[in-house]
This record gives C-alpha cells, sequence and structure tokens, in this order.
C-alpha cells in the first residue's frame, strides 16, 4: 500500500514540476517576442 501512495506522490510532483516548467517556458517565450 505504501508503495502505491509513494508513486503517486512522486507522479503528482512530477506533474507539478511539469506544469511549472512549463509554464516558465511560455513565460520565456512570450517574453523574447
Amino acid at each position: 500500500m505504501a508503495a502505491i501512495i509513494i508513486s503517486f506522490i512522486a507522479g503528482a510532483v512530477a506533474a507539478t514540476i511539469g506544469l511549472v516548467a512549463f509554464g516558465v517556458h511560455l513565460a520565456n517565450k512570450n517574453g523574447k517576442e
């Protein structure tokens, strides 16, 4: 059970980091143009 919870948390963290990185990428793209 713990492994499932850890995997879920790891997935949520990875998704959050991905969204933040994507947002920063868009912000930088808009800033340059």
